[in-house]
């Protein structure tokens, strides 16, 4: 019997020989960044180890004693920090507006860059003021009644303050782009807000989310080594470091289902034309 020989075309050879030399070159990298990882990662487990040892509990009372002075100052600290400059950015906005010349597009941009800044500052406000609210309640049973109400109190005036933050900048962007649409009180408003873009500012809404995706997704790792380093000194186990895992996989996994039900709608639309 004679043996069929299937010749690998061409084009397919060409590309692993590309995929090939990309590999080369990189590979050394990847081990030069393994071996310094290495490198900096025995010393520092150690060193937890020998906390663990010698000033664990030391630490751990000084840091719990930390956050139970400084539970109800953290959400206004971060309300001097973070909020206040957000809405001051805002301030005197609208009449700037209404003086902005047709076709001034310097003043224009300047006028859209503060707005973007003070709902970056907001929107950090807000988690910040989330991770207040996790120190009081780590702490909530050491601290009395009235302390309680006061970081309720906190929180409350906290969200109301960002609401308004938030929507003193989308009302201000909607003014100065009359094409804008959609309500911060909105569950809806990103996709409605992203309906009223034009091609070009959908295009930078997507390049920004994906650089997003993958800024986060080098952090998560470094974020779990240290959380899993740190469990030695401490002893709180694997589940912080894997809530970081669970965030990485939700955020992974989603990114990939969007790109395949993206990829499907894509070749729909092509075919329909």
């Amino acid at each position: 019997m004679k043996k069929n020989d299937t010749q690998v075309p061409e084009e397919i050879l060409e590309k692993q020989l590309e995929i090939h030399k990309e590999d080369k070159k990189s590979l050394p990298k990847l081990i030069l960044f393994i071996l310094g990882a290495a490198i900096v990662g025995f010393p520092v487990g150690y060193g937890m180890g020998y906390l663990h040892k010698y000033g664990a509990k030391w630490l751990a009372g000084t840091l719990a004693q930390f956050w139970m002075d400084a539970a109800l100052w953290i959400i206004p600290v971060f309300t001097v920090l973070l909020l206040v400059p957000a809405l001051a950015l805002c301030a005197g906005m609208k009449k700037a507006i209404g003086q902005l010349e047709e076709e001034d597009e310097v003043q224009s941009e300047k006028i859209d860059r503060r707005l973007s800044v003070s709902m970056l500052l907001s929107s950090a406000y807000m988690i910040c003021m989330f991770f207040g609210l996790g120190v009081i309640l780590s702490v909530c049973t050491d601290l009395s009644g009235i302390q309680l109400i006061a970081g309720l109190a906190e929180m409350i005036v906290g969200l109301i303050l960002i609401a308004v933050a938030q929507k003193w900048a989308v009302d201000l962007t909607k003014i100065l782009y009359p094409e804008k649409h959609g309500s911060v009180f909105d569950t809806n408003f990103s996709r409605v807000w992203e309906a009223s873009c034009d091609e070009r500012e959908k295009t930078l809404i997507w390049k920004s989310a994906y650089g997003a995706y993958k800024t986060t997704s080098n952090i998560y790792p470094i974020l779990f080594f240290a959380i899993a380093v740190g469990s030695i000194p401490f002893g709180y186990g694997p589940l912080p470091a894997g809530i970081v895992l669970v965030m990485w996989l939700i955020q992974t996994v989603s990114y990939c289902l969007h790109s395949i039900r993206n990829e499907r709608k894509a070749k729909k639309d092509h075919k329909a034309k």
